[in-house]
């Protein structure tokens, strides 16, 4: 677990040479005095105690500390009060692009930025569900070449639909976690009762193909209570927010197999950001370089000790190479019909398989175009 203390040390040292302007009163805040303080809201489907959710609100209070308390950055974790679902959250994100858009509507809630899993990019930009496609990656090293290799074009549609990047990081690995019920080979699902987010097409096409049985989608902060009333016997998460929320508790059994690499990232209105003062959108860019490291090579060493964790807590036998080849069957056939339909770029996934190809180094040793 990431201390409040070591993320402190880390996110704020970026930021302590940052100063306020001297003189004249910053555009974008409130009122007319030396207290004025201009404010962000930011969205998050992470729990307040995981890392990406620590990280993020211990960043906050760094920008808020590098500007002196002239900028507020209000961090609402889990999908807020309401429990958003990532379609809902990246559907509130977009409603603040209409400029129709009413003082009184955006005062209903609507969040100006967010950190978004995959699922949630995916919503603003298509091409971006790639990185979460099953089975496409066997290991950091590949998901990160992978995703480095298609950062830029995401960012760039991004910046088109009106939103500015401003960190990246890494979610963790998805697994498959079960109650009550071995699931070793994908044949197995059949008739079970996963739980399905909403917007995860590629879960959604592995559970159809498969005969699984998943409910209509709802929240992750209702998942445990579903478990509890045997609405659902079975999940798709990674280790760290199987454990962050307590689904640990409802299930037994973890299969062996990663489903898929998560990634996240954290985006901003273009116009919001337009409207902070200087010193202010100063703060955010200088931090994005430290922000990004720390949900980079920490969350991915989070994500490996989790994993440790939860296989220790739950059954978790290590599959014959049969099962292991029959989830790579289905995983590359939920691959082959989203791009078929038209849901993910077949070009998008040729530069993904591309990137994550080992790469000759000089005197013939193999390594990696991009570390972990």
């Amino acid at each position: 677990m990431i201390t409040r203390r070591a993320l402190l040390a880390l996110t704020g040292s970026a930021l302590a040479g940052l100063a306020l302007p001297r003189t004249g009163r910053a555009a974008g805040l409130t009122g007319g005095g030396d207290g004025d303080v201009s404010t962000l809201r930011l969205a998050t489907m992470a729990t307040a105690d995981s890392p990406w959710g620590r990280v993020v609100s211990v960043w906050a209070r760094a920008v808020e500390k590098a500007t002196k308390d002239r900028f507020e950055l209000v961090v609402t974790h889990d999908g807020g009060p309401y429990a958003f679902d990532e379609v809902q959250l990246t559907t509130r994100l977009l409603a603040g692009l209409d400029t129709a858009a009413t003082k009184e509507r955006l005062l209903r809630g609507t969040e100006e930025a967010a950190a978004l899993s995959g699922q949630g990019l995916a919503q603003l930009v298509p091409a971006a569900a790639a990185l979460g496609l099953p089975g496409l990656f066997t290991s950091w090293e590949h998901f990160v070449a992978g995703r480095e290799a298609i950062q830029g074009q995401i960012e760039d549609a991004l910046t088109e639909l009106g939103f500015t990047t401003l960190a990246w990081g890494d979610v963790g690995r998805r697994y498959l976690l079960t109650s009550g019920v071995a699931v070793k080979g994908p044949g197995d699902l059949s008739g079970q009762r996963p739980w399905l987010p909403a917007g995860d097409a590629a879960l959604s096409t592995l559970f159809a193909n498969l005969g699984a049985a998943p409910p209509e989608p709802f929240p992750a902060a209702q998942v445990l209570k579903r478990f509890g009333k045997d609405e659902i016997n079975a999940v798709v998460a990674t280790p760290v927010e199987a454990e962050q929320r307590g689904w640990t508790s409802a299930v037994d059994t973890l299969v062996a197999t990663p489903i898929s690499y998560e990634v996240g990232a954290i985006v901003i209105r273009t116009s919001a950001m337009a409207e902070q003062p200087d010193f202010v959108r100063a703060a955010l860019v200088d931090s994005a370089e430290t922000v990004t490291a720390a949900l980079g090579r920490r969350m991915r060493e989070q994500d490996a000790a989790a994993y440790d964790r939860v296989a220790a807590a739950l059954q978790a036998p290590e599959l014959a190479q049969s099962f292991v080849d029959q989830w790579g069957d289905a995983f590359a056939a939920v691959r082959e019909k989203l791009i078929a339909d038209g849901l993910i770029p077949q070009d998008v996934v040729d530069t993904l398989a591309a990137a994550a190809e080992p790469k000759e180094e000089t005197g013939g040793a193999k390594g990696w175009s991009s570390g972990s």
